[in-house]
């Protein structure tokens, strides 16, 4: 992304090593029988190459090992 003649403008960055910090509380109101939401909703990202590097630090280490 951000290279040339990369087709790809966007994607949608799940980040799921951040779901701990939303779910574990959610998980731990369920085993204590708590009440909890219907729904619960994980914030997604939309990495662009202006952010890319923010989300994927080490992204340019991918190339090196091609």
């Amino acid at each position: 992304m951000g290279r040339p003649h990369v087709p790809l403008v966007a994607s949608v960055a799940c980040l799921p090593e951040k779901y701990a910090t939303d779910l574990l509380p959610l998980g731990l109101d369920i085993i204590e029988r708590k009440p909890t939401p219907t729904a619960v909703f994980i914030k997604h990202q939309l990495v662009a190459p202006h952010n890319v590097d923010h989300f994927y630090p080490n992204g340019g280490l991918l190339v090196l090992l091609r």
